[in-house]
C-alpha cells in the first residue's frame, strides 16, 4: 500500500527501450549458425533483420538428384535463387539433357523418361535460375551427349571457379579438354574416378568459348586435386594438359595427390607440372610399391611448400618402411625455394614417431639446397604427451631442432576427418 503522502497519480509507467543490434553483429551471429539449418529456418521467421542472412546460408548449397523430378518450385523466385553458391548434380546425364541418339537406344531410360517427361522434369528449369553458382559438383557424369546439350551446358556455368568430378567418363583426353573449356574462370579442379572409355563416333570437337590447341582451357587454374584411383592414360592426358598450361605461362600451381593406386604415375605428373608447381600435397596410407622418382622432381624448380599426410592407422611396424619414399623424394627435389615442409601423422605413441624415417628426413633437409627452409610443421594427435613427443623429436630431428625450425601442432584425434588435407593443415597451431 502506498503511503498517504504519495498520491497514486504520481506513479508513472517505466518507459521501455528496444535495443537494436547493428546489422553487422546480427550477421555475425547468424554466420556462426551456418551449419544448423533448423535454427536458421527459425531465425528467418523471427525478425526481419535475420531474414536475409539466414536465407543466404539455408540456400547456399543445393543438391539435385537428376534421377528423380527436381523440386523446381523451390527456386522459382529469383530472390531465393540468388543465394545458391554450390550446386551438386547426381547422374545429370540421365535426365538433365535431351535424349541423344546414343542414349535413346536404352530401353530402360526411354521407359523411365519419355520425351514429354524429360522436358517437364529436366533440371535445367532450375539450373538456369542459379546464376550465382561458383562451386559445381558432378557425380556419375558422362559427356556423351548431343552437341546442342553441350552448348547448353557451356552457357550455364560460365562463372564456375571450383569444379569437382566423381565417376565421370569422357571419350579421351581431347573430349575432356572440350568439357573443361566450358569453364573459362576455373581456378580449382578436383577429379576422382575419371576415365576415358573410348571413341563415341565421329564428332566435331568444340571448345568453349573458343580455345585452340595453343591456348588450352584452364588458364586461371590454381589447384588440381587427384583423389582415389587414377588410370595411367588419364594421368598421361592430364600431364600433357598441365604441361601445355605451363608452356603458356601458368605458375604458382598446387597439386593435391591422394591415390588409392597408380602411384607410379606420379613422376610423369610432376614432369608435366615442371616449374609451374609451387605447392605439392600428398595424402596416402603408405606406398604400395617401391617408388622410383629418378629425376622427376628435379624439374619442379619453383616448389615452395611440400606437405605429406601419413594416415596409416596404428602405423604397424611392417608398414613403416613404406614411408622411405619421403626422404627419397626430398633428396631428388632441386628447388632452392622450399620454405615449408609439413608432415601430418596419426601416431598414437612416441614409438610410432620413430618409425616415420624422420632421421632420414632430417639428414636430407640439412643439405645446402634447403637453405631457405623456414618451417617444418609436424601435426600429431593431442593424445601424445608434449614432453614425450619433444624428447623423441629432439633425438630423431637433431638438425631441425637445433635450427629452431620445428613447429608441433597438437590436434584432436578426429581432425583427420576434415574435408581435405589443405583445411587440416590450415588449422592454427
Amino acid at each position: 500500500m502506498l503511503p498517504s503522502s504519495c498520491p497514486s497519480n504520481d506513479m508513472q509507467p517505466v518507459p521501455t527501450f528496444r535495443l537494436k543490434l547493428p546489422q553487422e553483429l546480427v550477421d555475425g551471429i547468424i554466420d556462426e549458425l551456418q551449419h544448423d539449418i533448423t535454427t536458421l529456418k527459425a531465425c528467418a521467421l523471427t525478425q526481419r533483420s535475420m531474414v536475409y542472412r539466414s536465407q543466404y546460408h539455408i540456400h547456399r548449397e543445393v543438391l539435385l538428384d537428376c534421377t528423380v523430378p527436381p523440386n523446381a518450385d523451390r527456386y522459382t523466385s529469383p530472390y531465393i535463387s540468388q543465394f545458391v553458391r554450390k550446386l551438386s548434380l547426381y547422374t545429370p546425364y540421365r535426365s538433365a539433357f535431351d535424349m541423344s541418339e546414343e542414349s535413346s537406344t536404352n530401353e530402360d531410360a526411354a521407359a523411365l523418361y519419355s520425351k514429354e517427361e524429360s522436358d517437364q522434369h529436366r533440371p535445367w528449369t532450375v539450373i538456369s535460375r542459379l546464376t550465382g553458382v561458383r562451386d559445381l559438383f558432378l557425380v556419375d557424369f558422362s559427356w556423351n551427349i548431343s552437341q546442342s546439350d553441350r552448348d547448353l551446358f557451356a552457357t550455364q556455368f560460365q562463372h564456375i571457379t571450383s569444379l569437382s568430378l566423381r565417376l565421370a567418363s569422357f571419350a579421351d583426353s581431347e573430349d575432356f579438354l572440350s568439357f573443361l573449356s566450358a569453364f573459362p574462370g576455373l581456378k580449382s579442379l578436383k577429379l576422382s574416378g575419371v576415365s576415358w572409355i573410348g571413341p563415341w563416333g565421329a564428332r566435331k570437337w568444340i571448345r568453349y568459348p573458343s580455345h585452340s590447341r595453343l591456348t588450352p582451357p584452364g588458364r586461371n587454374l590454381q589447384t588440381l586435386s587427384l583423389v582415389g584411383f587414377a588410370y595411367a592414360e588419364v594421368i598421361e592426358g592430364i600431364s600433357s594438359w598441365i604441361s601445355s598450361l605451363a608452356a603458356n605461362g601458368a605458375n604458382g600451381l598446387t597439386l593435391f595427390w591422394s591415390p588409392n593406386d597408380g602411384f607410379q604415375c606420379l613422376p610423369d605428373l610432376l614432369r608435366g607440372f615442371g616449374p609451374s608447381l609451387s605447392r605439392f600435397i600428398v595424402e596416402m596410407d603408405c606406398a604400395k610399391e617401391i617408388l622410383r622418382f629418378d629425376d622427376a622432381p628435379r624439374c619442379n624448380t619453383s616448389l615452395q611448400t611440400l606437405s605429406f599426410c601419413l594416415t596409416a592407422p596404428g602405423l604397424p611396424r611392417k608398414s613403416a618402411g613404406r614411408y622411405q619414399w619421403i626422404p627419397d623424394f626430398l633428396s631428388t627435389v632441386s628447388s632452392a625455394q622450399v620454405a615449408t615442409i609439413e608432415l601430418r601423422c596419426d601416431c598414437q605413441n612416441p614409438a610410432q614417431l620413430e618409425r616415420l624415417f624422420l632421421q632420414e628426413i632430417d639428414d636430407v633437409l640439412s643439405k645446402a639446397k634447403f637453405s631457405k627452409l623456414a618451417r617444418v610443421v609436424l601435426t600429431v594427435p593431442n593424445t601424445l604427451r608434449p614432453t614425450e613427443a619433444h624428447h623423441v623429436l629432439e633425438r630423431v630431428l637433431p638438425w631441425i631442432t637445433k635450427q629452431r625450425l620445428l613447429e608441433i601442432c597438437y590436434k584432436p584425434v578426429d581432425y583427420e576427418q576434415s574435408p581435405n588435407l589443405e583445411s587440416a593443415l590450415a588449422l592454427p597451431c
